[in-house]
């Protein structure tokens, strides 16, 4: 072969490559692009960190997804949040901020009435990363009290604001009892101007089973919320509380989380009852 063409055949190869590379991050980066492909989403392999005691995402052989909202309760949208999720008989998971708790008690009362799980989302909605260690500990423990006051009661998940998180926020969290929650999908539904109907495609776009749904407690969300809920439930979904999610974990992560639920140094003995295996039906014990 001559000089020319192996020069030809290696721009060929290379050429190629880059086509390939380009392509894959175009699948990475676009997840309409994999949806119109058949291509699901891309999930977390690591499902549970236990040195950082933080679920990723539920147990990909489940058709079921958890449900969670951040940043209320808010008047202009959590009582059309809770009407579509009881038209739908599906249960969600609030991240709630402590003082909006005790802002809007009533809708906090409904949400817990209704069936739905609360969960942290520290007092004021401040980034935690770079705080001093008392500033932190309050950060994250007053929400709690707020939270105790109303239902004698402490909350077990948190979400950090943003999912902004360093090593000092999640040994804090770890430290108090708490498993952190991460997301396997984000609906870009905060901000000015939100479009329900890019709240809708994005979220459709981005779900996978065992996956992890962040939303938020905004009016934009609950206009997106019936298409959504109407979408999944047609494809198969199960919704499920955060809770529920770990339970359903394959053996050797639920263990993991089982283990991490209750490391409080603070909290009494008994005072956050370690959560307990569901009788769930043959159906989706599937994957367990």
């Amino acid at each position: 072969m001559s000089h020319f063409s192996s020069r030809k055949t290696l721009k060929i190869l290379l050429g190629g490559f880059c086509l390939l590379a380009a392509f894959g991050v175009l699948l990475v980066a676009k997840p309409g692009v994999r949806r119109r492909l058949g291509i699901s989403p891309i999930q977390p392999t690591n499902l549970f960190d236990l040195k950082g005691a933080m679920l990723k995402a539920g147990n990909p052989a489940l058709k079921e997804v958890a449900l969670t909202f951040d940043d209320g309760p808010h008047r202009e949208s959590r009582e059309q949040i809770l009407n579509t999720l009881k038209q739908f008989h599906a249960k969600a998971t609030f991240f709630e901020v402590g003082m909006r708790m005790e802002q809007n008690p009533d809708l906090l009362r409904r949400t817990i009435a209704e069936g739905h799980e609360i969960a942290n989302h520290t007092m004021f909605h401040i980034t935690l990363p770079g705080l001093k260690p008392d500033t932190l500990h309050k950060g994250i423990n007053e929400a709690d009290i707020v939270y105790y006051r109303f239902t004698g009661k402490h909350l077990r998940l948190l979400r950090p604001p943003g999912m902004r998180f360093d090593s000092a926020t999640l040994e804090e969290a770890k430290r108090l009892g708490y498993i952190t929650v991460s997301y396997t999908a984000a609906s870009a539904d905060y901000g000015d101007h939100v479009d329900p109907n890019n709240v809708i495609e994005r979220t459709l776009s981005r779900t996978a089973p065992g996956g992890i749904l962040l939303l938020h407690d905004y009016p934009a969300t609950a206009k997106a919320l019936p298409e959504i809920l109407e979408t999944l439930t047609k494809q198969g979904y199960q919704f499920v509380t955060v809770e529920e999610m770990l339970q359903h974990l394959p053996p050797k992560e639920r263990a993991e989380a089982l283990s991490c639920w209750n490391l409080s140094s603070e909290a009494p003995a008994g005072d956050r009852p370690a959560f307990l295996p569901l009788a769930v039906s043959e159906g989706k014990a599937k994957g367990l």
